[in-house]
Parts: C-alpha cells; sequence; structure tokens
C-alpha cells in the first residue's frame, strides 16, 4: 500500500490518499505506483475590493498575500492566507471598506471629533480634550466629556445690604439691596459670576442716605 504524505492527493484521482498494489498471477503488479501531488486549494476568495500582491500558486502550503485596493481601507480578515493539509485556505477572506460609503450621522470611517468645555465650563466626567473616532461598526469610540457650569467664590454680603436672588454658578446673577435708609456708594445692585470664576463687578457698597 502507498499512501500521499500529508497534503498530498494521487494525481488523476480526486480525493484519493492512498493504492494497494498486489502481485498477480501473470507476476506483474496490479496497478502503477501512484504519484502524489500538492492537494490544490482552488482559487481563494478575492472581492474587487482586494488586489493580488503575490501568488505562488493554490497548492498545499503555497501562499497569497492581498491588500485593499486604492480608496478601500482594512477591516479585518487575513492579508496573507496559506494553503492547508486539508485543502483550504486558513484564515478569513479580508474585509476592506471605501471611506466614502460608511457614514455615522454625517462622519465618514476613521473620521475624529474633538471636544473640549465651552468658557464657563469644566469638566464633570471623562477628560479635558476628548477625541473620539467612527468606527467601521458605525460606532464611536469612546465617550465624549460631561461639561458643568463653573462656580464662582462665595462674594459674601456687605454692610447694610440685603443679598434677593442668586446663585454661584457660570452665568448665575446675584442682586443686591441696600437696607433702608441707605444707598449704593460703588458698585452696582447686581453681579454675575463670569467664565473666570470671578464676578463682574466688586460687591456693592452701602452707605447711609
Amino acid at each position: 500500500t502507498y499512501s500521499c504524505h500529508n497534503g498530498y492527493q494521487i494525481e488523476g484521482e480526486a480525493n484519493s490518499f492512498s493504492r494497494q498494489l498486489y502481485c498477480q498471477a501473470d507476476a506483474e503488479w496490479s496497478t502503477s505506483i501512484p504519484n502524489c501531488i500538492p492537494l490544490d486549494c482552488g482559487t481563494p476568495s478575492t472581492p474587487s475590493y482586494l488586489t493580488v500582491v503575490s501568488q505562488n500558486g493554490s497548492g498545499y502550503q503555497d501562499s497569497i498575500e492581498v491588500e485593499c485596493a486604492p480608496g478601500y481601507d482594512y477591516v479585518s480578515g487575513n492579508l496573507t492566507r496559506t494553503c492547508q493539509a486539508d485543502g483550504k485556505w486558513n484564515g478569513q477572506t479580508p474585509v476592506c471598506i471605501q471611506g466614502t460609503t460608511r457614514q455615522v450621522a454625517g462622519f465618514l470611517y476613521r473620521d475624529t471629533v474633538n471636544y473640549t468645555c465651552k468658557p464657563g465650563f469644566q469638566v464633570d466626567s471623562g477628560t479635558v480634550w476628548s477625541e473620539i473616532t467612527c468606527q467601521a461598526n458605525q460606532t464611536w469610540t469612546g465617550q465624549y466629556p460631561s461639561c458643568k457650569r463653573i462656580a464662582c467664590p462665595d462674594p459674601g454680603l456687605g454692610e447694610h445690604a440685603t443679598r434677593v436672588v442668586g446663585g454661584l454658578l457660570f452665568e448665575d446673577i446675584i442682586e443686591y439691596t441696600c437696607d433702608e435708609d441707605y444707598r449704593v456708594d460703588s458698585g452696582i445692585y447686581k453681579i454675575e459670576c463670569i467664565e473666570t470664576k470671578t464676578w463682574s463687578y466688586p460687591l456693592p457698597e452701602c452707605v447711609r442716605k
């Protein structure tokens, strides 16, 4: 019995890997010694977006190398594949996508978006400068930051004055009134928390009329 090595088959006989010979009454062998040739994996799938860089055949241990065609970007799969002993190519057919066809809400594959907080706001969660990228599965990498209004220090309360209304966050306004028989000598009645974490005007001073 003659058997082909792993990855080889008998020439002219599909899926045949061994042959038995026996001596006949006429002192001749029943058949010829088989010739073993490499298994053929056939032509691997090469979609139109792939370009063959090199290929030395399609038989056992032969290999093929491909690349994405101009205008396409690699996503997944194997750019180099080898014909295996089982007559199949290893790995997976590469997937490439055309950058101008994959969009996410108007953005293209591999586009990036940068985020930073507006003046008067600071990061509540995330990083001060966040960059996210449009992926092949039409989702974004990472998370954009959450921003919150900055806070100004409490300006306090001057003598003979009353705070009527107001908060301490960006764009909040504090309004003061002078006590009865007093008037504003300097400053104004309303001050605003601005982006520099300070107040727009000094605390008003109330003096007797």
